[in-house]
């Protein structure tokens, strides 16, 4: 193993350098990578600040690596706030779907807040949850039609954040003269919540 301060005669005390060059000839600017550096072989590596690794954690015996002050991504995953919730008989089957939307697994988020939703059509975070998970997986176009139904909700508790992800939505499924045009509607927007992401998003777009 290779620690760079390590005890001579225990560790190969050196540094290894790797460089993976990815170009981006899409047109788009990026809002998710299919690439994955993986701690131990096999097993994938969470979703928390950007890089694969999982760095929250001081200490591993596999691999360290040294996180970054700020990562910015034009996709971040809403904050499970269902989660936080004190588990009961009725909220149950609930909290068990969004497991895997607190591990950053959207594919298995996405799979297991379906059904939910089908039984509690009304529960407008529960669907809002699943079309992140849905966009979050790679699947706009369901995330877009799951969106739509949040958005005709009269009470447009998440009336930023269906925009946004919207957005995104537009970007992720190619749909650039559509993605432009939200992204300077957002942007112009000074008290939208998403104003600031917007104008970052339309300034990738402009320059792809």
């Amino acid at each position: 193993p290779i620690n760079p301060t390590g005890k001579l005669g225990e560790w190969v005390t050196g540094m290894m350098h790797l460089r993976v060059v990815t170009v981006n000839h899409s047109g788009l600017p990026w809002i998710g990578f299919a690439f994955e550096l993986q701690e131990i072989r096999g097993e994938p590596s969470t979703f928390h600040d950007g890089l694969s690794f999982d760095q929250r954690q001081t200490h591993s015996e596999n691999v360290g690596v040294r996180p970054f002050a700020s990562v910015e991504r034009h996709f971040e995953p809403y904050p499970d706030l269902i989660g936080q919730r004190v588990r009961t008989e009725q909220n149950a089957e609930l909290l068990d779907a969004m497991e895997p939307y607190a591990e950053g697994d959207f594919a298995e988020a996405a799979k297991a807040l379906q059904p939910y939703v089908d039984r509690h059509p009304r529960e407008v975070e529960a669907r809002f949850h699943l079309a992140v998970s849905l966009l979050g997986s790679g699947q706009p176009y369901d995330a877009e039609l799951q969106l739509d139904f949040v958005e005709q909700d009269p009470r447009r508790v998440f009336r930023d954040e269906t925009e946004w992800y919207s957005l995104l939505c537009l970007v992720c499924s190619g749909q650039r003269d559509r993605a432009v045009a939200g992204a300077k509607k957002l942007a112009g927007r000074k008290d939208h919540r998403y104003s600031g992401a917007a104008a970052r998003l339309l300034k990738d777009l402009e320059g792809a």
